[in-house]
């Protein structure tokens, strides 16, 4: 389905055009933007941002923070700023070294943020157009820094191109797009409309929300010695 596709179902979806009718480069324009504002929503809620991306950046010795992204100006990351972070690590030869994410406030908290070694924290500040990422301990190795994150949802511009989403989001957006331009065009949502905007967005985020569930680890529970109990059965 290309871009032009979805907006022309979502506004025949509530009446203003009928089948085989398409609308005119500033109904398209005004669309286009209704779209990228509600997908921006979107990216606020970590349920809705399809998969995590798992990418590599090799560090610098002796620095403790990097920018990250491709907006304004490329920063030390030079690929798209994420949403959020998941995990981190540091891989160094055939062993992976995990990386404790942390917030601000704890970062702060370290008295000596200089301290040289293969670090084992990291605060991520989403600031904007650039992100940026502190280390501690402060790289004293060109160590491999493994990290996953949560992408945001693109923009979308060009009208031809093929929506590049699982498919579970086509339904969501046309059907939520739908909804949204009922107001520019003095309509009264369709109960339909609005029963099919809110499963389809929580069908996304149901499969996404099953996908990201960690599993459950039996091997975390313990019995202590002489207790012959099952610990699952009771």
């Amino acid at each position: 389905m290309t871009l032009l596709d979805l907006i022309t179902q979502a506004l025949q979806s509530i009446a203003v055009y009928g089948l085989g009718q398409t609308p005119n480069s500033a109904e398209t324009a005004d669309a286009v933007n209704a779209l990228n504002i509600m997908v921006d929503s979107w990216n606020a809620d970590g349920l809705l941002i399809p998969s995590v991306t798992r990418e590599s950046f090799t560090l610098t010795i002796g620095k403790e923070s990097y920018t990250w992204g491709t907006m304004a100006s490329a920063g030390n990351f030079t690929t798209a700023r994420p949403a959020r972070l998941t995990r981190a690590f540091i891989r160094d030869g055939s062993y992976d070294y995990p990386v404790e994410l942390i917030g601000g406030d704890e970062y702060e908290d370290i008295t000596d943020k200089t301290t040289s070694g293969r670090p084992e924290q990291l605060w991520y500040n989403p600031t904007f157009p650039l992100a940026t990422v502190f280390l501690y301990f402060t790289p004293d190795a060109a160590y491999n820094l493994r990290v996953d994150s949560e992408q945001d949802l693109i923009d979308f511009s060009s009208l031809v191109a093929t929506i590049s989403l699982p498919p579970e989001y086509l339904a969501a957006l046309k059907w939520n797009l739908a909804q949204e331009l009922c107001s520019p065009y003095m309509k009264q949502v369709p109960p339909i409309v609005a029963m099919r905007a809110d499963e389809t967005l929580r069908t996304v985020r149901r499969i996404n929300a099953a996908q990201k569930a960690e599993p459950v680890r039996l091997d975390l529970f313990t019995v202590r010695r002489g207790d012959s109990r099952n610990i699952l059965t009771g």
